[in-house]
């Protein structure tokens, strides 16, 4: 995949979609698994996830000011 064509915003934009997204799947798993370890390992991922887009929000917000 050639990222060249891609502005870095639409490539944060897509960073945020795709952690939301793994954090809704992780989220969706937990809750439907009954293994107390996978449970466990499920939930931890979608925290995971939840900070990877926190942290990209805040390099959107600083490199994109004025999109906020």
């Amino acid at each position: 995949m050639d990222l060249k064509k891609y502005t870095l915003e639409d490539l944060l934009l897509a960073a945020m979609k795709s952690e939301i997204e793994s954090n809704t799947v992780y989220t969706k798993i937990a809750e439907q698994v009954k293994n107390g370890l996978l449970k466990d390992k499920m939930k931890f991922l979608a925290k995971e996830e939840a900070k990877h887009r926190k942290f990209i929000e805040q390099v959107y917000k600083g490199k994109f000011p004025k999109k906020n």
